[in-house]
């Protein structure tokens, strides 16, 4: 990885929705599809201060 990445920290639900341009509808728990994100992140660094579960489109399909 390059030295000099950003690092974009991420304490809050609504810090993680609006790197991407999406919406809070709640501040302690969201489910987000990635595909409706209104902003490209690329080459960042990210500091999760939150839970974050992702999940592959194909084990969604297998889910639901």
């Amino acid at each position: 990885m390059k030295q000099d990445s950003i690092l974009v920290r991420l304490d809050s639900i609504d810090a993680y929705n609006k790197l991407y341009g999406l919406e809070t509808k709640h501040p302690l728990v969201t489910v987000i599809d990635l595909t409706e994100a209104t902003k490209v992140v690329n080459h960042v660094r990210m500091d999760y201060d939150v839970y974050a579960l992702p999940v592959k489109s194909r084990v969604i399909d297998k889910i639901f």
